[in-house]
């Protein structure tokens, strides 16, 4: 900033700070984000009136270095995604583990029975005998 009058700046876009920041022509700290005499791309000047020049454009600005830092992030699994594929991995394990071991028989002898029918308002008892013979097991 070369002049200043009365100037604030919503740095929240690139802080998270959500009141807006006074600036002035002195450099108050050598880091960008916390120096006075500084306004960034994508902020907005809220009160006052400034006159500056512009030190940096594209990659090199604040925001630009932002973005070069988000586009390097890869494929990487974050701790809570490993987590739950662990988890998927256990409880996939347990379900195969409960259908093997299955004692009701009916995937060992691949056989189900009906022991009762309704139809008609009336339950009737199923010939449940494994020849048909009406003589149940």
């Amino acid at each position: 900033m070369l002049e200043c009058q009365g100037c604030k700046v919503d740095n929240s876009s690139l802080t998270g700070e959500s009141e807006a920041q006074p600036r002035g022509v002195e450099c108050t700290d050598d880091n960008p984000l916390e120096t006075k005499n500084l306004g960034f791309f994508s902020t907005t000047c809220l009160e006052g009136a400034a006159c500056g020049m512009v030190i940096n454009t594209g990659d090199r600005t604040v925001i630009g270095r932002i973005a070069s830092l988000a586009s390097q992030v890869g494929n990487q699994k974050t701790p809570i995604a490993l987590e739950i594929e662990h988890f998927v991995h256990l409880i996939s394990g347990l379900a195969v583990a409960v259908i093997c071991s299955d004692k009701t028989g009916t995937l060992t002898q691949n056989r189900m029975t009906v022991a009762h029918m309704w139809f008609d308002n009336i339950i009737h008892n199923a010939d449940t005998s494994e020849d048909q013979t009406g003589k149940n097991l």
